[in-house]
C-alpha cells in the first residue's frame, strides 16, 4: 500500500511513451518541467532530488488566508490572528507526522522534497502545451495545492487502497474544470 510520507517520482507520460518525470529546482526556479529520461544521452539532471515529491495529508490554510486579508483595526486582533496562524502551523506539523494508507478518493498534497514547496496549479497561467490546460509550479501551499487521488483504470473503486506500481491520477478540482496529472 501507499502511505502518506512516501516518496514519489511523478511520471508525466502515457505508459507507451518515453518516460518523463516531473522535476523542478524549487529553490532558484519554481517552474515544474517534464524531464525526459534517456540514459544514453548526457542530458541527466544534476540533482536527483529535483524529481522527488513526498505524499502528504492536505494542510489547512484558513488562518493564513485571513491574515493576508486582514486590514489593521487594532494590534490586539492582529496578534490573536497571528496566534491562530502559529496554532494552525503546529496542527499541520502533527497532521504531517501521521502515516495513513492512501485510498482512491483521498485528497493529498505533493511536497517537493528538495525545496519543501508544494506542487500547485497556477490558476492564472496557461501551460505551454495542451489546449485548455493550466500551468503547475512550486509554491508555499494553498487551496490549489490539493489533488484528488483516483485510479487511472476504472476497475479500482473509490475507497480502495492504492497499491505500489498502480497508475493513478492526481486531479485538482480548482478552478471549475478538472486538471489531471499522471503519476
Amino acid at each position: 500500500a501507499v502511505y502518506t510520507g512516501d516518496l514519489l517520482l511523478l511520471n508525466a507520460a502515457k505508459p507507451d511513451e518515453v518516460k518523463c518525470y516531473m522535476c523542478s529546482n524549487g529553490v532558484v526556479n519554481e517552474d515544474v518541467y517534464a524531464w525526459e529520461m534517456r540514459v544514453d544521452e548526457e542530458d541527466l539532471i544534476s540533482d536527483p532530488r529535483d524529481c522527488i515529491f513526498r505524499l502528504v495529508v492536505p494542510q489547512t490554510y484558513h488562518a493564513v488566508k485571513e491574515l493576508y486579508k486582514y486590514e489593521p483595526e487594532d494590534s490586539r486582533s492582529r496578534s490573536l490572528l497571528e496566534e491562530q496562524v502559529r496554532q494552525e502551523e503546529r496542527d499541520n506539523e502533527v497532521t504531517r507526522a501521521v502515516r495513513k494508507k492512501i485510498r482512491s478518493g483521498d485528497w493529498v498534497q505533493l511536497r517537493h522534497e528538495k525545496s519543501g514547496k508544494y506542487l500547485t496549479v497556477l490558476t492564472k497561467s496557461v501551460a505551454e502545451r495542451g489546449r485548455g490546460t493550466l500551468r503547475v509550479g512550486l509554491r508555499e501551499g494553498g487551496p490549489h495545492s490539493r489533488f484528488l487521488v483516483s485510479s487511472f483504470y476504472k476497475y479500482t473503486g473509490v475507497g480502495e487502497v492504492i497499491r505500489y506500481n498502480l497508475q493513478v491520477l492526481f486531479s485538482a478540482m480548482k478552478p471549475a474544470t478538472s486538471w489531471q496529472l499522471n503519476a
